[in-house]
């Protein structure tokens, strides 16, 4: 399934569940993705990207009988998390570069939608290398 088409399936459900005409959600959508571009909020709103829905679909499935969406939620955030512990290192230079927050939006959305797998690939190919050099 596309990115568009994920979008579009958990719009619908969101409009079914809320209530919340399908407009209003796309409006905000592009409302963010303005203010991320134009530089107000950058920082917030990419940070409640990276916490606010994958906080919520980690509580789903912490609830759900099944163990493999609990794996794909923690290598989320230890990924995450190690991006946080870059960005703080290195993020006075990085935050100098044009359109720094749009790649960053992008790169969290990146990690956490399921299509992509994101986390799991920074996760074997980077953080777990690292982390058998460290010990």
């Amino acid at each position: 399934m596309s990115i568009f088409e994920t979008i579009k399936t958990k719009t619908s459900e969101l409009t079914e569940k809320a209530g919340i005409p399908a407009i209003l959600i796309y409006l905000a959508l592009l409302g963010t993705l303005f203010s991320v571009w134009t530089g107000y909020l950058q920082e917030e709103i990419t940070m409640a990207v990276g916490i606010l829905l994958p906080a919520h679909m980690s509580m789903k499935a912490l609830a759900s009988e099944t163990k493999d969406d609990d794996k794909i939620w923690l290598t989320y955030w230890v990924v995450f998390s190690g991006f946080l512990i870059a960005e703080s290192l290195f993020g006075y230079v990085l935050k100098l570069l044009p359109f720094y927050f749009i790649g960053k939006l992008a790169f969290i959305i990146w990690l956490f939608v399921p299509v992509f797998g994101g986390a799991e690939l920074v996760y074997s190919y980077v953080l777990k290398h690292v982390s058998k050099l460290l010990n």
